[in-house]
């Protein structure tokens, strides 16, 4: 699970440069364009959906796996809050071994000039509340 969460985020920063941006949202007095791709990650042979935001510049920001799927088996599952200036991903992982995390938060911060930062990163491994240290923070 690890190495399938690891190889999920390499594939996002990849999609994040490759796909041409959406929509747009508002988070406190910014506003960001949302772009929402489909990929197929060989690796696991999960079909993915993600959502991402960006900078008005086409900066990243953030983002997150909607859905991992193969076949009718969902493997991640993943929602967003936006609540004030903090913008709040959190994915689920069914299917997975029990030393393995059930579910994560990340927490992203506004800062004043717009730029969203990971403020907070936790994992619950069977309701068992595990915070990421961050660097920096």
């Amino acid at each position: 699970m690890r190495k399938t969460l690891s190889t999920l985020g390499f594939l996002w920063i990849a999609i994040c440069h490759a796909t041409p941006l959406q929509d747009s949202i508002k988070i406190g007095k910014f506003t960001y364009k949302t772009k929402k791709a489909k990929v197929f990650l060989k690796d696991e042979s999960y079909h993915c959906n993600w959502f991402s935001l960006y900078s008005q510049n086409g900066e990243h920001q953030a983002g997150l796996i909607i859905e991992a799927k193969r076949n009718d088996t969902l493997f991640v599952s993943g929602t967003y809050q936006i609540e004030s200036n903090n913008f709040i991903a959190k994915n689920y992982y069914h299917f997975r071994h029990s030393h393995e995390p059930d579910s994560s938060v990340k927490t992203f911060v506004q800062n004043s000039k717009g730029k969203l930062e990971l403020r907070s990163f936790i994992e619950f491994t069977d309701g068992v509340k595990n915070a990421i240290k961050l660097p920096n923070h």
